[in-house]
C-alpha cells in the first residue's frame, strides 16, 4: 500500500543518515557492513512495494 511505501522511504532516509554518521565517525568495519545491508534491504523493499502498489492501481483501474 501507499502507506507501506511511504513509511519504507522514511525508513530508508533514517538509515541513511545512520550509515554516513556511521561512516564519518570511523565505525567499526562489521558494524558499518551491517548498516549497509538494513538499508539496502529497505531499499529493495520501496521497489517493491512500489511496484505492488502500481500493479493495484492498474488492477482498480480496470
Amino acid at each position: 500500500t501507499w502507506k507501506e511505501y511511504l513509511s519504507y522511504k522514511k525508513e530508508y532516509e533514517n538509515e541513511k543518515r545512520k550509515v554516513e554518521k556511521m561512516t564519518n565517525e570511523g565505525r567499526d568495519e562489521y558494524d558499518l557492513r551491517k548498516a549497509q545491508e538494513v538499508l539496502k534491504e529497505t531499499e529493495s523493499m520501496i521497489s517493491h512495494t512500489k511496484s505492488s502498489f502500481i500493479k493495484k492501481v492498474h488492477v482498480f483501474k480496470k
